[in-house]
């Protein structure tokens, strides 16, 4: 009963820091980068939850998986990786071929797909860039589960897709000067940073 109730008292805690981000989105935002110092953190957990109440408010939302070493969204939402932003980036397909829908229509996904290509130089192409701007006109919200600062420059790539960032940092696990250079890094390419998430502390600023 205890674990239970502490489990009950996470979950309401991030709804309650999830739902002031929300609030303190400004007109405009659709893009979101989400990324964190180094990978575990919890990173993909909140974007998965984000996506969830941003749909439950009728908010047509996409979660693009963009962590292609390391993609966790369609194990998160039980999906089987199945074509995704590494197809559509690399092939000819259609972008409505790379998009799942879920059982909530408002609630859309990009998984990471199959092919396994140095994305790095596909991030900047005409193709991603177009690719965004038809997304927007879809979309309410477009969430881009990135990977690790650490991991890779990708997500530095990506932050300039976004309209805004969301930091994790996992509690107890890094020390504070290496977090602070990679979020220096991130407000280099996009310093329009909505906040930092302590994860698995209860706490956000």
């Amino acid at each position: 009963m205890t674990r239970k109730k502490s489990y009950n008292s996470n979950i309401e805690e991030l709804r309650r820091i999830i739902s002031n981000i929300q609030a303190a989105m400004q007109p405009g935002i659709k893009s979101i980068l989400i990324t964190s110092t180094l990978a575990r953190e919890g990173k993909t957990f909140i974007t998965a939850n984000l996506a969830k109440i941003l749909a439950d408010s009728r908010k047509k939302t996409l979660i693009i998986d963009f962590n292609l070493h390391r993609p966790g969204v369609h194990e998160f939402f039980k999906l089987i990786n199945s074509k995704g932003i590494s197809d559509y980036l690399t092939t000819e397909i259609p972008l409505k071929d790379a998009i799942k829908e879920s059982k909530n229509n408002m609630l859309h996904f990009m998984l990471a797909g199959f092919q396994k290509v140095n994305f790095n130089t596909l991030l900047d192409s005409a193709r991603c860039r177009e690719m965004f701007a038809n997304l927007k006109e879809v979309y309410d919200y477009i969430l881009i589960d990135s990977p690790a600062i650490s991991d890779s420059s990708d997500a530095l790539v990506l932050a300039k897709y976004a309209d805004t960032s969301i930091f994790v940092v996992q509690a107890g696990k890094l020390d504070r000067k290496k977090v602070i250079r990679c979020k220096e890094s991130l407000e280099r390419v996009n310093p329009n940073i909505l906040g930092v998430i302590v994860n698995k502390s209860g706490k956000y600023f």
